[in-house]
């Protein structure tokens, strides 16, 4: 067998040993590179105590594990009525003109005109009108 190869890169010849001839023929016959690889290793067995490998159907699981216990339910409830209570409502409401009241206004600021409500009585000048194009050349 002819084990000299000429190496283009460097421009020498190379003589190959019997590890790389084997392992050039396995790549040619498109199989792992090392002999010693296992690509179907031992799985590592799974103990069911029911002998039961598949569910028997594909159901959802059931939602009363996930509902709350009695005291997280009185919790929430409370809270809820808080909320809907009237005394709520207007704290909101108290704290959301508080935040208003709060916030400059920032249109004033950067333009420097009246809002919105103050422009009503400002008298509007017309667009100028342009003449149509004629004949003039």
């Amino acid at each position: 067998a002819n084990r000299t190869i000429h190496d283009a890169l460097h421009g020498v010849d190379v003589v190959l040993s019997q590890e790389d001839v084997a392992l050039i023929r396995r790549l040619q016959r498109r199989r792992y590179p090392g002999a010693t690889f296992d690509p179907y290793p031992e799985t590592v067995p799974f103990d069911f105590p029911d002998g039961k490998v598949h569910p028997l159907s594909s159901a959802p699981p059931r939602k009363a594990p996930f509902l709350p216990s009695k005291d997280e339910a009185k919790k929430v409830m409370r809270l809820v009525m808080a909320m809907r209570s009237e005394q709520y409502q207007r704290s909101v409401a108290n704290r959301r003109l508080q935040e208003a009241k709060e916030r400059p206004d920032y249109q004033q600021l950067i333009w420097d005109e009246p809002p919105e409500g103050e422009v009503r009585h400002r008298k509007r000048l017309p667009a100028p009108k342009v003449s149509l194009p004629g004949n003039a050349e």
